[in-house]
């Protein structure tokens, strides 16, 4: 490959990689405000699903940074 469209191509993913962080720190900001306002949860009428949701939603979270961290099944052998 060329120099030129070597360079082309870096700058290309780049861009792809900054519009996915762009998304990636929207969802932050959400997870943020949500953990802020408790997830909504209204402690006066505070229910068992409101734990099961809230424990399925920090599942799904702990495979991300797990991933990021090599963790759990992500950590090296």
């Amino acid at each position: 490959m060329s120099s030129t469209r070597t360079q082309k191509s870096q700058e290309a993913s780049f861009n792809a990689f900054m519009k996915q962080m762009e998304v990636f720190r929207g969802h932050a900001a959400e997870l943020q405000a949500m953990a802020d306002d408790h997830i909504g949860a209204d402690p006066d009428s505070m229910l068992w699903d409101a734990a099961g949701t809230l424990q399925h939603w920090n599942a799904i979270l702990a495979r991300v940074t797990d991933a990021y961290h090599h963790r759990g099944e992500f950590a090296p052998e």
